[in-house]
């Protein structure tokens, strides 16, 4: 639905596809179409990033992760979801944000 509504405006159309894509994984086993590593937009694959990294700080994901385990040390330990180099960009952009 998300992607019907951005491909309808000009002003938006750019984005459509990071939106329809942001559920495929590197290694090829997401949807809805399967694709696999630079198969996938690039925006759609830091959107993925973005995306579960704020899952993992919303109080239901939370509560899945082991008692005391930071996000961003769950989200190191993911191999083959996202795209590496992405992974590890937004990891570093994280930790370096002042407190």
């Amino acid at each position: 639905m998300g992607y019907r509504i951005l491909n309808a405006f000009d002003d938006t159309m750019s984005l459509a596809d990071a939106v329809l894509h942001h559920h495929e994984r590197w290694d090829g086993s997401g949807y809805p179409k399967g694709l696999k590593g630079e198969e996938i937009p690039f925006l759609a694959r830091v959107v993925a990033v973005a995306n579960y990294y704020d899952r993992l700080l919303s109080a239901k994901e939370g509560e899945a992760l082991e008692k005391n385990q930071h996000p961003l040390i769950h989200l190191e330990k993911i191999e083959g979801r996202f795209d590496p180099e992405i992974k590890r960009e937004f990891i570093n952009m994280i930790k370096n944000i002042p407190s």
